[in-house]
């Protein structure tokens, strides 16, 4: 009796240690592809499309079905100007994953780079529904509605750019550029006032804030952003000292 309760034991080890050894070998796989698929995002930031490219198909080879590496494979096409293959990927990721917001979104972009403003914003808008506070949806569906010649549109879609993320220069600066097309004159000055104050180095922000400034009449505050550009960008301040002085 005490040899077989002692077969017994030492067969329950074993089954127990052959499961340990699974999950183990499991979770050092995941792990790794873990590991893989990062340094894959890492290289898209990096620039390094074609590498990342490289890495995402190899992860898509073993993981056919892996919708989040097909987004980040069509980002790596998006990135180095591959657009039609980009567009593909991400209709798989949405085959993969319906309404999968990403993948919207990225359509969206992917068309208004390569020149299709009205599907840029079928997409975009279709991410937002997904994902409503999807911040840099609504900053590039304003970029869409601007290339559309939709100011009033745009100018809402970079006003809840903004809303939802206080902290993005270029948002603020679209927005103050759009008001100042539809001749909101306060509303643009007070967009362009704080994208140079999120960034200060913006010369672009302060020429297009002094423009605003003189449409307004206030000459004395459109010289002070004039007296810094004459330094730090002097094609710029040269371009308002003609509005300034030449009149």
């Amino acid at each position: 009796m005490v040899r077989s309760k002692l077969a017994t034991l030492a067969v329950l080890m074993m089954v127990f240690m052959m499961l340990l050894l699974c999950a183990l070998q499991t979770i050092a796989q995941d792990k790794s592809k873990q590991a893989t698929y990062d340094k894959g995002v890492k290289l898209i930031k990096e620039e390094k499309y074609d590498t990342a490219i490289e890495i995402f198909k190899g992860i898509i080879k073993v993981d056919p079905k892996n919708a989040n590496a097909l987004v980040q494979l069509a980002n790596a096409y998006r990135g180095a100007g591959r657009f039609p293959d980009a567009l593909e990927s991400y209709k798989q990721a949405l085959q993969l994953k319906p309404n999968f917001a990403d993948a919207l979104y990225g359509l969206g972009v992917t068309h208004g780079m390569a020149g299709s403003p009205k599907d840029a914003v079928t997409f975009l808008k279709e991410s937002i529904k997904r994902n409503p506070k999807y911040d840099k949806a609504y900053y590039n569906l304003g970029v869409a509605y601007s290339d559309l010649g939709q100011f009033a549109e745009a100018a809402e879609a970079f006003k809840e750019a903004t809303r939802l993320n206080d902290k993005d220069a270029d948002y603020f600066f679209n927005l103050g550029v759009t008001y100042r097309q539809l001749n909101k004159l306060k509303e643009a000055e007070e967009a362009l006032a704080q994208t140079v104050l999120l960034k200060p180095q913006d010369n672009e922000a302060r020429y297009q804030l002094a423009l605003v400034y003189l449409a307004q009449g206030n000459r004395g505050f459109a010289t002070i952003h004039y007296l810094y550009l004459e330094k730090s960008s002097p094609e710029h301040a040269e371009k308002l000292k003609e509005l300034l002085f030449n009149k």
